[in-house]
């Protein structure tokens, strides 16, 4: 969850085959071997967004679909963002965008942000530290 000094949220949007569309996403991306979470969730914001978190904290992580695979995830709040050059990876077209926590609050009432771990992130951030957040 990459939050500005300003509070604003950072999510990427990015076409996803198996929907036909392109939906809002909060920065991830896969751990590589031997990589720690931290690691990846570093890379991730480098890659995709284009900065480097000064602070990374541990929110919480799960499982996405227990039911039938063992896919864990780790959110990470990312915060004293500075730019850097970010390099996505040769598949990936996306683009960056900011949000007020109560724009992507609505956003998620409204149907606009549908990936879960987006909206378990958000839920997660404005449950823990409201709109204080930065």
């Amino acid at each position: 969850m990459p939050v500005l000094s300003n509070g604003d949220i950072i999510l990427v949007e990015q076409f996803r085959y198996p929907m036909k569309r392109s939906l809002l996403e909060i920065p991830a991306g896969k751990i590589d071997p031997g990589e720690l979470p931290e690691t990846t969730a570093a890379r991730e914001l480098e890659e995709e967004v284009g900065v480097q978190a000064g602070s990374l904290e541990k929110l919480s992580e799960f499982f996405t679909s227990p039911g039938f695979c063992n896919e864990r995830l780790h959110l990470y709040l990312a915060k004293e963002l500075r730019p850097c050059q970010g390099i996505p990876d040769e598949d990936e077209e996306l683009s960056v965008h900011q949000y007020s926590v109560d724009q992507v609050d609505q956003m998620i009432r409204l149907g606009e942000i549908v990936d879960a771990k987006t909206i378990i992130g958000i839920q997660f951030l404005l449950a823990r530290c409201g709109h204080e957040i930065s």
